[in-house]
């Protein structure tokens, strides 16, 4: 018997096309069996460059490693919600650094330990210690620079449940910023937190691990269109064009209607 991932894919692609609709509380699953293995790109896709450029996913990059450090500093107040944000923040920039690494764009993030390092970070950053020592190997490997890796393969770095937690979070923040009345102050922030989904929804694309042979093109191909959507936005935020990134948001919320007519009969 084929396994049914209809809820659960759809639910990811739910949040990952937040703009303009409310968020989703459907349940996905939890990303512990992830395959080893991903397939591989398909011909014709897009350079990172095009959806989410170096100098932006850097800024994230540089943004969490900050907001973890935050949270690490003091043991006694790093409570569970603190430990739940950290997580999420790690695995968000492991995706970060998981698109860095195979970047069009030479990047000073692109050295071959730092994706390795996040993913560790990534692991334990529930754990104080461990985390705050894993975020030391973090910062190191960001400030070591040095040749990428030749063998980074396009493949999950982070489980889906996090990635969605931090979905919104990220789009709500966006969403303000693209306002004619914030967008020339929170350009740059606004520009960052795009590619951010942009690298989220491209990095979702290769997690089947929920996925039959029927729906996992179909899956694919609403990453692809969210990563695009997303892209957009960066590029409608660079332009220094409020309507043509609202235009985007707008896209992620039809990407959002496009799965629940494909995976839930238009509910």
């Amino acid at each position: 018997m084929s396994r049914q991932p209809t809820k659960s894919r759809c639910a990811a692609l739910g949040l990952l096309a937040l703009a303009a609709i409310a968020q989703l509380s459907w349940t996905i699953a939890d990303g512990e069996d992830r395959p080893a293995a991903a397939p591989p790109a398909a011909a014709g896709e897009p350079k990172p460059s095009q959806y989410a450029p170096a100098a932006d996913l850097i800024d994230q990059a540089e943004y969490y490693i900050g907001r973890i450090g935050e949270a690490l500093t003091d043991e006694k107040e790093f409570n569970e919600d603190l430990q739940k944000r950290t997580a999420n923040d790690a695995n968000t920039l492991a995706v970060i650094a998981l698109v860095l690494a195979k970047h069009d764009e030479a990047n000073k993030l692109q050295a071959a330990p730092f994706l390795p390092a996040t993913r560790r970070l990534a692991e334990v950053a529930d754990k104080f210690g461990p985390a705050t020592a894993a975020l030391a190997e973090v910062k190191k490997a960001a400030e070591a620079g040095g040749a990428p890796a030749a063998d980074v393969a396009w493949e999950p770095v982070a489980p889906l449940d996090s990635l969605m937690r931090q979905v919104p979070i990220v789009n709500n923040s966006l969403r303000r910023g693209l306002d004619p009345n914030r967008f020339k102050r929170q350009q740059k922030q606004a520009a960052g937190q795009a590619a951010t989904l942009a690298a989220i929804a491209q990095a979702a694309q290769f997690d089947l691990s929920d996925a039959d042979d029927a729906s996992a093109a179909d899956w694919r191909a609403l990453c692809r269109e969210m990563r695009d959507a997303a892209g957009g936005v960066n590029s409608a935020v660079h332009a220094g064009d409020p309507s043509g990134a609202q235009a985007g948001a707008k896209r992620l919320a039809q990407n959002c209607d496009a799965c629940h007519e494909k995976f839930r009969g238009g509910k």
